[in-house]
């Protein structure tokens, strides 16, 4: 699958509170085992089946406007003996609640990693906010992650 190309949502794969794509960038506040899910967008709520909703692509300048640093660059092969340099991106944050756990997000060329002191850690390849949001969750990380 292209980058540009926009897959279709399954209410399975969806939470309470993830961002996608309607017309504009809506948040989802219920999902129904009858593929039905309601969300909020800037004209109020709405209801649909998942499969109308797009996901919102993970861009470099939404990972800038949710707190995230560019501090590092990656040399990526994309040929033999041809490497592109590639922009990385870091979240360093404190877990609001215990207040002890630290916890560290990187992004770089698709792929997260996710690691705190003592809830775990996610390594893996990231397209969308909705799977970012999925994978702070898995870590107990609270940090909102918006379009």
């Amino acid at each position: 699958m292209k980058a540009n190309e926009l897959r279709t949502l399954t209410a399975q794969e969806l939470m309470i509170g993830d961002w996608v794509m309607d017309l504009s960038p809506c948040v989802i506040d219920a999902v129904s085992a009858e593929d039905i899910c309601t969300y909020r967008n800037a004209d109020g709520y709405m209801t649909a089946n998942p499969r109308n909703l797009k996901p919102v692509p993970l861009t470099p300048e939404i990972l800038l406007k949710n707190g995230f640093v560019n501090d590092f660059y990656e040399d990526v092969f994309v040929a033999d003996y041809h490497t592109v340099q590639v922009e990385g991106y870091t979240y360093n944050g404190k877990k609001e609640v215990e207040g002890w756990d630290d916890c560290l997000i990187t992004y770089c060329n698709g792929h997260v990693d996710v690691v705190t002191d003592f809830h775990g850690e996610v390594r893996k390849e990231i397209m969308y906010v909705h799977e970012l949001q999925h994978a702070l969750r898995m870590c107990n990380i609270s940090k909102e992650i918006e379009p």
